[in-house]
């Protein structure tokens, strides 16, 4: 059966939307904006946790020293060299 209705008055045929217009939008939001929403949020945690953080200690800056001299991030030996 259709989703339109017929109108006691004379039969004419209706549908559950007001002349002239077409289905609502849905307002669910895209996967574009989902995306977007995660990253302003993981951004607001990521600048209020650095906020809050207390500064770095002498030993845990020296570990970080030691570890990144004995596994350094990719691309930093070509920065070291370029510089």
């Amino acid at each position: 059966m259709d989703a339109r209705k017929i109108n006691p008055d004379g039969g004419q045929v209706s549908t559950p939307y007001p002349r002239g217009t077409s289905r609502r939008r849905s307002t669910k939001p895209t996967p574009e904006q989902r995306q977007a929403a995660r990253q302003a949020e993981l951004q607001r945690a990521i600048a209020e946790t650095l906020a809050t953080a207390p500064p770095p200690s002498e030993a845990q800056l020296a570990l970080l020293a030691r570890l990144h001299a004995a596994h350094p991030l990719p691309g930093a030996a070509a920065q070291r060299r370029s510089a």
